[in-house]
């Protein structure tokens, strides 16, 4: 398990136990003898130094100095990358390679302090002596010095080489973490390439780590993250929503001229509303113009019942006056190449096209069917066409000049203008995602 994964360090118990002995050999103090005593005394250093941790907290504010003092000599203000830094100083990776520096530091103290006392004539160093069967020694006094000291020596160089190689590596790891900080709070990452970083990082993986550094600057640079983003959104939003102004332009081809107005689909918009991925569209701008348009399009669905009604009572009204009595409906038939064709006369008048020239191919009116209290009353020609004839023209004047009809064709322009405008920003959004 490595150290700082868990309250008592590794790295703090060895150190005071090691301390405490010694000190107590330099006192005279024998452990053999007063062995609770020894266990209590080192036990609680030990537990001081992993609760206060003054080490690591003494590097932790030299660290955060030289950060500090690094930008300030780039005559830079406080920024983000700064901030980055010096939290990343408190995370578990960063912990880890503190604590390392710290358990090194530790040993070297150890050393030193051993290699004071074998330099003095102490207690401590006289139970270092090493006797044979007959109570002598096994060399002479600088013997033993000169062994201890150079072995104590050599362990010196080495930790001290190891030392330098971590104090050197520190700063490259603070700044891959502190850039794993920032690359996680930045969209143009991708979630990927962050994920992989993460896990190399709580590894301490740090060459892997470095790798995966470069890649998400690169990424940031070039906006992959929300390249990525464009991806998604063309995928649950844009596809579905250019599929769909794409539906709705054929059907405005169809009607009116030739047709009366009818309802516009918005399955797809629905959808998107419903779980909610239209917060994909990162452009609070676009959102509110596509969020009108729909709206536009709920309001003219409703007006277009109340239109064709409307429409429906002034083409009842004047062939009634005409005709005479109540009508409620008027059906019209048309005769071409023998065969008789019904007519939406709502659909003509707001083309302002005679039922006769509906078709291709003119035809002849073959029956004029007026419906009175549900009795339908068949008019042949030619008086009903003469008749029906007069009248034509006064209808087409009353219904565009009716405010219900002015108002749903306004709106039919305007569903036409921006249908136009969105399919052209859906094309260019769902283009983007081939530039990734």
């Amino acid at each position: 398990m490595p150290s700082g994964e868990t309250l008592l360090k590794f790295t703090d118990y060895p150190f005071a136990y090691s301390f405490i002995a010694i000190m107590s050999g330099i006192m005279g103090f024998s452990i053999g003898e007063n062995q609770l005593v020894f266990l209590g005394i080192a036990g609680a250093f030990g537990t001081f130094l992993t609760i206060i941790d003054p080490l690591g907290g003494l590097l932790r504010r030299n660290t955060k100095n030289i950060i500090h003092k690094t930008y300030e000599k780039k005559g830079k203000l406080k920024s983000l990358e700064e901030e980055y830094k010096i939290s990343a100083l408190k995370s578990k990776s960063i912990t880890y390679e503190i604590e390392k520096i710290i358990g090194l530091f530790y040993f070297v103290l150890i050393i030193i302090l051993f290699m004071v006392v074998v330099s003095t004539p102490t207690v401590f160093y006289e139970k270092l002596i090493i006797y044979d069967n007959n109570n002598e020694p096994i060399c002479s006094d600088l013997c033993f010095k000169t062994g201890y000291l150079t072995l104590s020596g050599i362990a010196l160089i080495i930790l001290g080489i190891k030392a330098t190689g971590f104090w050197k590596e520190i700063d490259e790891k603070i700044e891959i973490a502190g850039f794993h900080q920032i690359a996680i709070n930045d969209d143009n990452a991708t979630q990927t390439s962050v994920e992989s970083m993460t896990r190399a990082v709580e590894q301490n993986d740090w060459a892997l780590a470095r790798l995966w550094c470069d890649k998400i600057r690169d990424e940031i640079k070039y906006k992959k993250g929300k390249r990525e983003l464009i991806i998604k959104s063309a995928d649950l939003v844009y596809s579905p929503l250019h599929k769909e102004t794409i539906d709705f332009e054929n059907k405005l081809n169809q009607s009116p001229p030739l047709g009366r107005y009818s309802s516009f689909v918005h399955d797809e918009w629905d959808k998107i509303k419903l779980y909610s991925h239209q917060s994909i569209i990162d452009d609070s701008e676009l959102r509110h113009r596509i969020d009108s348009f729909y709206n536009l399009m709920y309001d003219y669905n409703e007006q277009r019942g109340t239109t064709n009604k409307e429409i429906e009572k002034i083409i009842n009204k004047h062939v009634s006056n005409e005709f005479g009595g109540n009508i409620s409906r008027v059906g019209y038939e048309v005769r071409i190449d023998n065969v008789n064709n019904g007519v939406d006369l709502i659909g003509c008048v707001l083309a302002k096209i005679h039922p006769l020239n509906v078709n291709e191919k003119k035809g002849t009116m073959s029956s004029l069917d007026l419906t009175t209290n549900n009795q339908v009353n068949r008019i042949d020609t030619p008086q009903g066409s003469q008749k029906f004839d007069n009248v034509w023209p006064t209808i087409i004047s009353d219904v565009h000049a009716n405010p219900e009809v002015q108002k749903i064709q306004r709106m039919y322009s305007e569903l036409k203008i921006e249908n136009s405008k969105l399919r052209k920003i859906y094309s260019e959004k769902i283009g983007m995602q081939w530039n990734v």
